[in-house]
């Protein structure tokens, strides 16, 4: 699976999106992180991820936000304005409820499905979350980040042209890592219409507001955190999980960045909450 197709947004824009899993299972949005696609990632496969969606009857969709993928640019987007893209895949599909997910920088455009979509949406689950900058205070924010993941964070609150900057020289070390990698098609389809995608993506939490009410939401939700997180650490979760009217924190040592651990009894656990379970 995972054939691309596409539909428009309100304002004509194409939205491109692929389905895996159980395409008569229960629907699930998952929403990538930054940068990102609507393919699955080499871990996804080398894991059998779609195998076990199918076992669990889950019906996958992913779609490429603005700028990603086959995804139209939509330049100075908020965060918010992601849940207005995912109701247009839903109503292309035929969709009438279903869950989110979203991990890293998905993790936002998931709390505002929720929030802004209440009647369609069932449950959320983040994973490896980003919190709001303006929330949680920028001391906060950068804690306990290693000097990788801070300089990376330091770059975007310093504007657009260090940012593309920066993400430019990431997106070629990405390209020849993946070069030999034929399970990584998601690393050259993410950036193949530029770097529009990403800039709009990290400008959406480093330079602009998310856009809408966190406490807002009103459905359960699970928030999947890795404690050794140096990118996102711990409390970006908890900073959340506080703000949220019901939010289950749940640890993991194989869902966070550079996390290294089998991901396939966190995905059956996460799957299967999310499908009603």
């Amino acid at each position: 699976m995972g054939q691309a197709h596409t539909t428009h947004a309100s304002d004509g824009r194409t939205l491109c999106y692929a389905e895996y899993g159980d395409l008569g299972g229960h629907p699930v949005f998952s929403l990538h992180g930054t940068p990102g696609c609507r393919l699955l990632g080499a871990r996804s496969i080398e894991n059998d991820l779609e195998g076990l969606l199918r076992a669990l009857h889950v019906r996958l969709i992913r779609y490429d936000r603005p700028g990603y993928g086959g995804s139209d640019p939509k330049p100075g987007r908020l965060i918010a304005d992601s849940a207005a893209d995912l109701e247009a895949v839903a109503d292309a599909l035929g969709l009438g409820r279903f869950a989110v997910v979203g991990g890293s920088g998905g993790a936002p455009p998931a709390v505002a499905a929720g929030a802004l979509l209440p009647e369609r949406v069932e449950r959320v689950a983040v994973v490896a979350p980003l919190g709001p900058l303006d929330g949680m205070g920028r001391e906060l924010f950068l804690e306990g980040q290693d000097e990788e993941g801070r300089a990376y964070c330091e770059d975007c609150l310093l504007g657009e042209e260090a940012m593309l900057k920066r993400f430019a020289r990431e997106d070629a070390e990405y390209r020849e890592a993946a070069a030999e990698n034929p399970l990584s098609a998601d690393v050259f389809e993410q950036t193949r219409r530029g770097l529009q995608g990403w800039l709009d993506d990290d400008a959406g939490w480093s330079l602009r507001p998310w856009g809408f009410d966190v406490g807002a939401v009103s459905q359960r939700v699970q928030i999947w955190f890795d404690p050794a997180d140096k990118l996102l650490p711990p409390q970006h979760a908890r900073w959340l999980a506080e703000h949220l009217h019901s939010a289950e924190l749940r640890e993991t040592s194989a869902l966070g960045h550079g996390s290294s651990g089998d991901p396939r009894g966190d995905w059956r656990e996460l799957y299967s909450w999310l499908a009603g379970g």
